[in-house]
């Protein structure tokens, strides 16, 4: 599960530069000088670095190991979704990711109280990271038809069937990707004393307190989540291969997603040339029920993702099972409806028996039925 061995991530990570390394015109001026490794290894000065880099390597082993040991604990004892649903995918090869960091005063507290939500885009193709602080002010109709209630009460109310933080994140998470219209690929629930040392790294890009011990240690202690070490340490190297000026903040978003133009102008911005928006796959939705918007909102998910919606309406009768019908499984497209709607029902288009007139002119057509409808 964990892809990386972790005393190969500790070499990789050591050998890593703080910054994108510049080229050293100092060691060129020692070589004419008929510099020599020999003789600055036997260096007193040079064996004391050495030392102290081996001792510092050795604490960040074993920290990064405590770490990976409690992860990985916390990984099989949780349940996962089966290899062959739809919402099983590995986010380490994709080039658009996203995640969801969120803290809170005490992690093992009921119910727990959020300090803060931030949703994060990150983007390897362009070599960016668009991330959003929701203000925990902001209200939003809850997925699940539980009413409009602020950011600061959806992980609370999402424990509330059974007292678990889990529960709790995955509605804050679907409440997310309702208000984004994007998927939230995976999230972290953290304590409120690691957040900096989180947020430097990945919302900022500066500073680097993650490698600390002290960080690392409450972090494995304090942390719901259904990210993978090798996810992690993916989005890390990554993040900490970027310049600051790579970070794009948006701080407090407020009045209820009001400017939801400028929120999908963004991400299109990032998902234009995608693998999604260059197989230039036409999408067709439809809306296979009687509650108002279902057909509007899908095709904002859609484009968001960098799909081409031809057509969005009503369909000619009611379904009770969403479906795709789609012109070949391997589209991309199909993955990232899948994802989103968690639409296991795909079927190849002729073997259907859809009935709907679009399904003839698009070679993606998306059935919302009451099975989703009434949950979003």
């Amino acid at each position: 599960m964990l892809g990386m061995d972790f005393v190969q991530i500790i070499c990789i990570i050591k050998v890593m530069p703080r910054r994108p390394a510049q080229k050293s015109k100092r060691i060129s001026k020692k070589r004419k000088k008929g510099f020599s490794w020999k003789t600055l290894v036997k260096s007193s000065k040079t064996q004391k670095k050495i030392k102290k880099g081996a001792s510092v390597a050795l604490l960040f082993t074993v920290s990064i190991s405590f770490l990976g040991g409690v992860w990985l604990y916390k990984s099989l004892t949780k349940p996962f979704a089966s290899a062959d649903s739809s919402t099983a995918f590995d986010i380490n090869n994709e080039d658009i990711v996203s995640l969801a960091i969120v803290s809170v005063d005490d992690i093992k507290a009921s119910p727990v109280k959020t300090d803060s939500v931030h949703f994060l885009i990150f983007d390897k193709s362009k070599k960016k990271v668009l991330s959003y602080e929701v203000a925990l002010d902001v209200k939003t109709d809850i997925p699940g038809k539980l009413g409009v209630e602020t950011y600061s009460k959806i992980l609370p109310l999402g424990m509330m069937s059974d007292d678990n933080l889990t529960s709790g994140a995955k509605l804050l998470v679907s409440s997310l990707e309702k208000d984004f219209a994007f998927n939230v690929d995976r999230y972290l629930v953290v304590e409120e004393s690691v957040i900096g040392a989180l947020l430097e790294t990945f919302v900022y890009g500066s500073g680097n307190s993650l490698l600390e011990f002290e960080i690392l240690q409450r972090l494995a202690l304090s942390v719901d989540t259904d990210i993978t070490i090798s996810e992690f340490y993916s989005l890390f190297t990554f993040a900490r291969s970027l310049r600051e000026d790579r970070f794009i903040v948006n701080k407090g978003y407020n009045d209820h997603f009001a400017d939801i133009e400028t929120l999908d102008e963004a991400i299109r911005d990032i998902t234009f040339d995608s693998v999604v928006s260059n197989e230039k796959a036409s999408v067709g939705v439809l809306n296979g029920t009687d509650i108002p918007g279902v057909a509007s909102f899908a095709s904002r998910v859609v484009r968001n993702a960098g799909g081409h919606v031809i057509s969005a309406s009503n369909a000619s009768k009611n379904y009770d099972e969403s479906m795709l019908v789609v012109e070949s499984n391997d589209l991309a497209i199909v993955k990232e409806i899948q994802k989103f709607f968690k639409i296991d029902n795909v079927v190849i288009k002729g073997r259907s028996g859809l009935n709907e007139g679009v399904s003839d002119r698009v070679d993606v057509t998306l059935v919302l039925g009451f099975d989703i409808a009434e949950t979003l």
